[in-house]
């Protein structure tokens, strides 16, 4: 039931383009046929444009993917580097720190000290021998091998 014309009652067509309602089933003109395949065929076009576009931003993505792939191999290599510089800097630092160079001037210092006091104890060995060593008879009682 609708209300037409301000009282409910069926509604009768005025002319036989309009949208018939017999038993329940629809019946449909060549205008309503025309305008849903209009509508089908555009739906049909848009798919056809999306799909493209998915088709190109899936691939746009696969590039990008790689792209991001590559920068984090180069910027593990580059954290990689940098640590080794970084732990290589720290040797040389405290290689190079006062301390430390004051503790080897101290030690090279002793070393100096100790070769020259030997290089003495050397000369006044070749002194007294003048240079010529007499030939000393082993003393008896000794087993001559």
């Amino acid at each position: 039931m609708t209300i037409c014309g301000g009282r409910s009652t069926e509604c009768q067509p005025s002319t036989n383009q309009e949208l018939q309602v017999k038993r329940g089933s629809v019946e449909l003109g060549a205008r309503e046929l025309m305008t849903i395949a209009t509508v089908l065929s555009g739906l049909a076009a848009t798919w056809g444009l999306v799909r493209g576009q998915i088709s190109r931003l899936l691939e746009d993505l696969a590039k990008a993917n790689d792209l991001i792939a590559t920068l984090y191999t180069r910027l593990d290599q580059m954290e990689s580097s940098d640590s080794v510089q970084k732990h290589q800097i720290g040797i040389i630092a405290s290689m190079l720190s006062p301390e430390q160079r004051e503790e080897r001037a101290r030690e090279l210092e002793a070393l100096q000290h100790r070769v020259s006091s030997i290089r003495r104890d050397c000369d006044t060995l070749m002194t007294a021998h003048n240079g010529s060593h007499p030939y000393v008879t082993p003393p008896t009682g000794c087993i001559d091998q």
